[in-house]
């Protein structure tokens, strides 16, 4: 279950680190109408929800499926080597899950767990978890959705034979910084001024903090496309020396890359 992937455009990558969300409206979800995990995921995955949030005094409308939301949530709550890249979305989690839950039939009984990672246990990972888990000693019924995430797809191909993980790993890190630092299409005359790029230069230094590299000079002067090149050579240097660890060879690496999909994990069980 997936659709095309898309970059997140700025003011929706707001919506994921913004603290004053609003509400969540499902418009024509389809019917769940017993216990399984497959129903749940299809909910999930087609369910239509309209967001509506404030942004500094503003009110802000977007949409997409209870999957997506999720997915975004997941993205927005990103952590590299442990550390949170961004303090500021809280409220946007607290409302999908509260608004997730009182969509579901049996929220009593189901947990939603969506996850993103570059590639499996990568250094940068985020999630989202609706509900608690499954009690001990009862059967749960398990189904997986995937849906797209705000970043783009690596443009590393499956089956391809990279000689080296340097370029395996620049290719993530293109992908991620891309999806994560959307300002660096931001005019750096109004850069320091705008809500979205006060809160994207957090990330900035939040990732620069944990790759070993310096990006406030740049950012002071604005000029963000040289931030937002030395943040991938950072982050390149980051995943190449994981991917070493972490996969036998460079094509084995390349085939485990997933920058562009979030995956949710639907847990039923009975009572």
């Amino acid at each position: 279950m997936r659709a095309i992937s898309t970059v997140l455009d700025v003011a929706v990558f707001v919506l994921l680190v913004a603290a004053a969300v609003g509400t969540l409206v499902v418009v024509d979800p389809p019917a769940e109408t017993a216990t399984s995990a497959d129903e749940t995921a299809e909910v999930v995955a087609s369910s239509t929800l309209s967001v509506e949030y404030e942004l500094r005094g503003s009110t802000r409308r977007t949409h997409g499926t209870m999957g997506s939301l999720l997915g975004r949530g997941a993205v927005a709550d990103a952590t590299l080597r442990g550390s949170a890249i961004s303090e500021m979305n809280d409220g946007y989690r607290e409302t999908v899950r509260s608004a997730t839950r009182q969509k579901l039939v049996a929220p009593e009984r189901t947990q939603l767990e969506a996850r993103w990672e570059p590639y499996p246990d990568a250094p940068m990972q985020g999630s989202l978890v609706v509900g608690s888990a499954p009690p001990d000693g009862v059967d749960v019924h398990t189904a997986t959705v995937t849906v797209p995430a705000p970043v783009p797809e690596s443009g590393v191909v499956d089956g391809s034979r990279p000689t080296s993980y340097e370029p395996v790993a620049y290719a993530v890190a293109q992908a991620v910084a891309d999806g994560l630092l959307p300002s660096n299409r931001v005019d750096a005359s109004v850069y320091r001024e705008s809500p979205t790029a006060t809160a994207t230069s957090a990330r900035y230094r939040a990732i620069a903090s944990e790759t070993d590299v310096s990006v406030d000079e740049l950012l002071t002067r604005g000029n963000v496309d040289a931030a937002h090149s030395r943040i991938v050579d950072g982050l390149a240097r980051l995943f190449a020396g994981d991917m070493q660890r972490e996969f036998d060879s460079p094509a084995e690496a390349a085939a485990a890359v997933q920058t562009g999909e979030v995956t949710i994990v639907v847990r039923r069980w009975d009572e």
